[in-house]
């Protein structure tokens, strides 16, 4: 056996076996068995545990300064994650669109109901486009009192958002106009909370600002757009203000999927100079704009986000510092232990391994 890389000498499998058993374990290892290795690591434990109990004062700072450093960054990155670097829960988000009506003197700005009627009909860039209104209205559910975040969504509202009913259905023409039935979609948790998740809880009744609304769906539990919202209803209850000037409502859409949003900006941009032109001083749209609903939603806090995970990132980084100033200190003050325990025969492997067993008992510490 001139070559331990060649397998193909090797008939006994035994043999291989054994030889990676000792590649591994004697190694890595030494000349400690698995088994001993085990039972050293935890004598390792119950040394640093003990030489800790001895020092409480220097295993509190330093582990609390270890979870200072540890916490702040993760509870800064945890909102990071959820704000900045995880995608909208819908279909294809990135399509989903903010769009707003823009005025020389007052910015970009929510639609009038006539400037969105007619960008709608004018519009070949979007799949469906909606518009939306939130406000905290009181409703009683089952005779108990409470205060909801309700939305008023029109037709498509669903469609540009790519989300369903969980239980039940969304909105039907006939709820869909003046004067129709009026109908409610509640939220995930009001279905859980409020009916326990039952299937049953379609063509239940809830009062919302003095009105009886009967339910028709419920939608899942990732949904609560826009507002945090708990009840959605049709707008199309509510009469269309022929005015240009009543910007009363944001509007979302949906981009075809052969459709840019760079496309789709200059098509509503040429469609409301358009009206600008035909409509004159009864509008003051002067131009249009969309922008992806992720942007709009994160896009102003982003940066400061960003800045405060950086500002924990170097305090961990600090806090890393001081441990390794304060494990320094503590290993020139047992310099003398140190010298006893190699003259009585511990290899400097083994007091290396101890003191890295030390730092790991500190660390999880720290880190729980």
């Amino acid at each position: 056996m001139n070559d331990v890389d060649d397998v193909d000498d090797f008939d006994d499998v035994d043999a291989l076996n054994a030889l990676w058993r000792t590649v591994l374990f004697d190694g890595f290892l030494g000349k400690d068995t698995l088994r001993g290795s085990m039972d050293t690591l935890l004598h390792d434990l119950r040394v640093a545990i003990r030489a800790f109990a001895k020092t409480p004062a220097f295993a509190a700072l330093t582990i609390g300064t270890i979870a200072l450093g540890v916490g702040a960054t993760t509870a800064i990155f945890s909102v990071v994650d959820g704000v900045v670097l995880r995608t909208l829960p819908y279909p294809d988000p990135d399509r989903i669109v903010r769009v707003y009506q823009v005025a020389e003197d007052r910015g970009a700005n929510n639609f009038s109901d006539a400037n969105f009627a007619d960008v709608r009909e004018q519009s070949r860039s979007f799949e469906a486009v909606a518009q939306a209104s939130t406000a905290i209205v009181p409703a009683s559910i089952e005779g108990e009192a409470i205060r909801a975040m309700t939305a008023s969504v029109s037709r498509d509202f669903f469609r540009v958002m790519g989300v369903q009913p969980l239980a039940g259905r969304a909105f039907v023409e006939e709820e869909q106009r003046v004067g129709g039935a009026r109908a409610v979609v509640i939220s995930h948790d009001y279905w859980r909370e409020r009916f326990g998740g039952s299937r049953e809880v379609v063509d239940r009744s809830i009062i919302i600002d003095g009105q009886p609304h009967r339910i028709v769906g419920a939608m899942p539990s990732e949904f609560a757009f826009p507002d945090g919202a708990q009840l959605w209803v049709p707008r199309e209850l509510r009469p269309v203000l022929p005015s240009r000037t009543a910007q009363n409502w944001r509007v979302y859409g949906r981009l075809r999927p052969n459709v840019s949003l760079e496309q789709a900006n200059q098509e509503i941009d040429r469609i409301a100079r358009d009206l600008k032109q035909l409509h004159g001083r009864d509008t003051w749209m002067t131009s249009a704009s969309a922008v992806e609903l992720r942007e709009q939603l994160v896009g102003s806090v982003r940066p400061r986000l960003l800045l405060m995970l950086g500002a924990a990132g170097f305090l961990l980084i600090i806090a890393c510092a001081n441990v390794l100033n304060l494990l320094l200190a503590r290993a020139s003050a047992r310099q003398r232990e140190l010298a006893v325990r190699i003259a009585l025969g511990a290899t400097h492997a083994r007091v290396l391994r101890q003191s890295l067993t030390e730092a790991l008992v500190l660390a999880v510490a720290g880190g729980g």
